[in-house]
């Protein structure tokens, strides 16, 4: 058989098959004898093949060459048929077999030179109905999803539609105490967007320094009317909200600079400005080291300022010897700039001056700042500098308005307005306080000023107690201080047939009725329904 005539093929380089036998890559088939040209043929190019009897004769040990031992000959391009190219040139194809399945059959057609299009269409304007079917390229760093291949779930989740997307909660808590402060931390801390509405200081502004949580969790309970146990909870749930609701306000009033100790499990005796020994469970950090309990068998300098009349610290000093053994003395520090007839609440924001007294602990008036070691705060009286500071660490985010009215409708409380905007939200908290707070209006009868809703004593509408309840007024006033609202165990406030008339508000604090403010739970009822309240408001949408 004569020996083939070797041509170029188109797109590669010339091959010659000078004797048949095995099919070569990018040879024709066995009894193709297309060929045509004449001349000397060129050597063949060394193919790296690694199948058994492919490119060589039976009997031939297979030349096996590394990817660069061929050149400047023809240069091997890849393993697979028809992939051998020139040196410096371009592979046949252009694209990977496996790129290019994944073309559109229009594109895969044409080269990239001429991007995607046939000759008679370059340079050309495309009919208006071509033009429709165009689509615009999408924004840098999207995916281009393919035709054929479904979108992955993130993609989906991100381009769902805004009514599918989670709505953020909006709280509005009214009332600027220690129970509205501790509502709003516990919505915002449950993901709700929270607006603190405060209309001035209320009672938490008088306290004296040391915060009563709860005395026994046991006896508590055994009141039916007490609000902590309306709450439906048994001792077990009180303490573990307890211990979480303290700990946050805690920590929030930390950052706002004011650091208390304690806990509401434990309980200390602290001395005030008359020497008289006051419980408490959390107290700031300038009172804790003045625990009567840690002062036995110390020395005591009490600090007095003469030009300061409703503070004496001589006597101070001799109720702590005597009523406490504590050996206490009085040292008086002068303050000459102080104006005439100066009260403790003239002290306030002061430096603490030096004592001359050593070895000893050092107990000021409250109401300086930067106190030396080994030093404390004695409790005050109101008005109370410790109150001042904690109604001024609760109240810096707070709104300052006056709600006089809301918005409902069937029975849903849409919008609290005040005398100059409006307030919407989809919960709203009742931390209004008593009677310093203008929650309660007292009178000839006792009412609640917002929603009318029904004032209890003992557990029963106060407005069926007649004549008696003003005499027990008469006898004694504190009878007055436990009236209040009565709320269910959602917290949702009460109307005096018992029912709740909004499934959106709750109340929390002093405007609850059923037990005394200044007692031994004066402030866990305010924190733990206040916690409470904050939380199912978060979670009432």
């Amino acid at each position: 058989m004569a020996p083939r005539s070797w041509a170029p093929r188109r797109g590669g380089p010339a091959l010659q098959d000078r004797r048949p036998g095995a099919p070569q890559l990018g040879d024709s088939a066995a009894g193709d004898h297309r060929g045509g040209g004449g001349g000397e043929p060129a050597a063949r190019a060394r193919v790296r093949d690694d199948g058994p009897g492919r490119g060589r004769r039976a009997g031939r040990a297979a030349a096996r060459l590394s990817d660069r031992e061929h050149q400047p000959g023809a240069e091997q391009a890849g393993a697979g048929a028809r992939s051998v190219r020139r040196p410096g040139g371009r592979s046949r194809g252009g694209l990977r077999r496996r790129a290019v399945r994944r073309l559109p059959p229009h594109v895969r057609r044409h080269r990239a030179e001429g991007r995607g299009l046939p000759p008679r269409l370059r340079g050309r304007s495309l009919p208006t109905e071509a033009l429709a079917s165009v689509r615009p390229l999408p924004a840098p760093r999207h995916q281009v999803p393919h035709a054929r291949c479904p979108r992955p779930a993130a993609e989906a989740r991100c381009r769902r539609h805004t009514p599918d997307r989670d709505r953020l909660t909006t709280v509005v808590v009214i009332g600027g105490g220690i129970a509205g402060y501790t509502a709003a931390l516990a919505a915002r801390r449950h993901g709700a967007d929270v607006t603190l509405i405060a209309r001035a200081p209320g009672a938490t502004a008088l306290y004296a320094g040391g915060m009563e949580i709860v005395d026994d969790l046991d006896t508590v309970l055994r009141s039916p009317n007490h609000p902590l146990t309306r709450l439906g909870m048994d001792a077990v749930g009180l303490a573990t909200e307890l211990d979480a609701a303290v700990s946050t306000l805690q920590l929030a009033l930390g950052k706002e600079g004011l650091r208390f100790e304690g806990t509401w499990r434990s309980r200390g005796l602290y001395a005030d400005i008359h020497g008289l020994a006051r419980p408490a469970n959390v107290v700031p950090d300038t009172v804790a080291r003045g625990e009567l309990g840690a002062l036995s068998g110390k020395r005591v300098a009490v600090i007095g300022v003469p030009q300061v009349g409703d503070y004496d610290a001589a006597s101070t000093a001799q109720a702590l010897k005597e009523l406490h053994g504590i050996e206490a003395f009085a040292e008086d520090i002068s303050i000459s700039d102080l104006p005439v007839a100066a009260s403790l609440t003239d002290l306030y924001g002061r430096r603490a001056p030096a004592p001359k007294a050593r070895g000893a602990a050092i107990a000021y008036p409250p109401g300086f700042t930067s106190l030396p070691d080994d030093s404390f705060e004695l409790l005050a009286s109101p008005p109370s500098p410790h109150g001042w500071r904690l109604q001024q660490a609760i109240g810096l985010g707070a709104v300052g308005a006056e709600i006089t009215s809301f918005e409902t409708a069937a029975d849903t409380v849409i919008a609290a307005h005040s005398a100059t905007r409006g307030f919407r939200a989809d919960a709203f908290v009742l931390a209004t306080g008593r009677h310093i707070g203008g929650g309660l209006q007292a009178g000839r009868v006792t009412a609640e000023r917002l929603f009318g809703l029904g004032i209890f004593r003992d557990g029963v509408p106060a407005a069926q107690s007649g004549a008696r309840l003003h005499l027990l007024k008469y006898l004694d006033p504190a009878e007055e201080m436990r009236l209040g609202v009565k709320t269910d165990k959602r917290l949702h406030p009460l109307l005096e047939d018992g029912t709740a008339p909004y499934a959106n508000l709750y109340a929390a604090g002093a405007v609850l009725g059923g037990y005394d403010y200044a007692g031994p739970c004066g402030f866990g009822v305010p924190i733990l329904t206040g916690w409470l309240a904050g939380r199912y408001a978060a979670k009432s949408a």
